[in-house]
């Protein structure tokens, strides 16, 4: 009986390790169809580092869309979509390449970028990579993802799934029920060492642009292996909930639009298409998790300091939100008429988010870069202090709530919930620049844009964990110490772009 039983799950295992092998490789040409038509058939390294993400948030964001517009949600509808979409765009892709000028990637290049994803999507579906599951792991991300399989639409016994959820991070867990496989895990795995590539690159980036080819490799080559043993990074790949997810999508979207910049307001179609990829990769992030919208807003504000026009950040960033979160509202709550008794995103806050998005929309179409606009002129220091006095709105209106949170974040920092030496590490890492460039009287520390994403991010969560109405607790899995470790990524590389300018130093 046991031998039959083996041999069982054997012949499953290696089925599920299959399709969800070809579904990893089918997503990373998904993404790379739309990445080369974005960038006018001028395929770069980034670009290809960007496909299997983009992949991801292409599915996940028109599985969203037909759900929320109540047409039908299965095989054939979302494979058709993606299959159409990477046929046009992969056909726009090679007309434009015939045209396109400038340096590129080789087609030896290229071969040996596709033959790493192979080698990296055989190693995180086959299990060599251990993964961590909770009651949250099963119950959000594995059974109602099954229910949206099965139905094929919104349904009002969803209840709380419709409310706490971030639903991109539904329909993408949605792809072993879709495809015939029983969970995500080599998804997840193949994002997070992704992630790592891209870090990597960003840092390897950074670091030649002060530094020769030799020190620029081996400071990549020492941060990368920093961060790989950095706890509340490891533990945020590993664990199979939304978390890693969004950390990962936090920071590459970050680093997208910083990258994307070269350029920008020069009516370069190249320059344009790939800040679409940005938007695509925003959106997607957004709705990863329910406080995503808000979390989105804080980096539109960020963004805004760079080198874009008004008009993209307004119609690649904030117009596709304000209709994501206006129609999700519409359908959750007037007409499916959810109302259940504890939630997350209830129907002041969906008002709230609306209210939000046009705020901020106000302000990039109206008052950016116009001599009346005294914010964006110290946009590094009023961001922070803006988000200070939204946090010290929420204190007065709910002291006690407000330093339970406030206790809570700081014992699970303090006493290692999951962050291990890494606060200390980053703390360090900020005293020594601090030291160095004080010392220095022609140069003086200065908050750049990773910095400015970092900390409006903490001042952003403190504030969106209030929402959650009642106190956060010290534990590992509490979920505002979750949200917290979501910056992870984003806080290392700010510290290390700045420790890669103090070994240019000593050049």
């Amino acid at each position: 009986m046991s031998e039959m039983i083996t041999s069982y799950i054997g012949q499953m295992s290696a089925g599920f390790f299959v399709r969800q092998l070809i579904v990893i490789l089918l997503l990373f040409m998904l993404g790379l169809c739309v990445n080369a038509c974005a960038c006018g058939g001028r395929m770069s390294l980034i670009h290809m580092l960007l496909a299997y993400p983009v992949g991801i948030s292409v599915y996940s964001l028109t599985g969203f869309i037909l759900l929320v517009m109540e047409l039908p949600f299965n095989r054939g509808s979302v494979t058709g979509i993606c299959a159409a979409i990477a046929a046009v765009c992969g056909i726009l892709a090679l007309i434009c390449s015939r045209k396109a000028e400038g340096p590129g990637m080789t087609l030896k290049e290229r071969i040996i970028a596709i033959i790493t994803v192979l080698c990296i999507a055989v190693i995180s579906t086959s299990g060599i990579l251990s993964v961590s599951a909770s009651n949250d792991s099963l119950y959000y991300y594995w059974m109602y993802p099954r229910a949206l399989v099965k139905y094929g639409y919104y349904k009002l016994q969803f209840d709380v799934f419709l409310t706490d959820i971030g639903q991109t991070s539904a329909t993408l867990n949605t792809l072993p029920f879709m495809y015939g496989f029983n969970e995500a895990f080599g998804i997840q795995t193949f994002l997070g060492i992704n992630t790592v590539f891209i870090t990597a690159y960003a840092m390897y980036d950074k670091a030649m642009a002060v530094l020769d080819k030799k020190k620029a490799a081996l400071t990549t080559a020492v941060l990368s292996a920093l961060l790989i043993c950095t706890q509340p990074f490891i533990i945020m790949l590993k664990w199979a909930m939304s978390n890693g997810y969004f950390m990962c999508f936090m920071f590459i979207t970050v680093y997208a639009v910083k990258a994307f910049e070269k350029g920008a307001g020069e009516k370069d179609d190249d320059v344009d298409g790939s800040l679409l990829i940005t938007g695509i990769l925003l959106l997607q992030m957004s709705m990863l998790r329910m406080e995503g919208i808000m979390v989105a807003l804080t980096l539109v504000i960020c963004f805004s300091m760079l080198g874009y026009e008004n008009k993209d950040l307004f119609t690649v960033f904030l117009f596709p939100e304000f209709l994501c979160a206006l129609a999700y509202a519409g359908r959750v709550f007037y007409i499916g008429d959810v109302d259940a008794p504890y939630t997350f995103l209830t129907p002041k806050k969906a008002v709230i988010q609306l209210a939000a998005i046009v705020l901020v929309s106000v302000y990039v179409l109206v008052f950016r870069g116009r001599k009346f606009d005294i914010a964006g002129k110290h946009l590094k220091v009023l961001l922070p202090l803006g988000l200070a006095a939204v946090n010290g709105v929420l204190f007065m209106l709910n002291k006690t709530l407000y330093i339970k949170n406030c206790i809570a974040f700081l014992k699970n920092i303090s006493n290692r919930s999951g962050w291990g030496l890494f606060p200390m590490i980053l703390i360090a890492s900020y005293i020594l620049v601090a030291i160095v460039t004080c010392r220095d009287r022609d140069q003086k520390f200065k908050m750049t844009y990773w910095d400015m994403c970092f900390v409006s991010y903490l001042l952003a969560t403190l504030a969106v964990c209030f929402a959650r109405e009642d106190a956060l607790r010290e534990s590992i899995g509490d979920s505002g110490n979750r949200v917290l470790m979501q910056v992870t990524l984003l806080a290392f590389f700010a510290a290390a772009d700045h420790l890669i300018k103090l070994v240019d130093r000593d050049r």
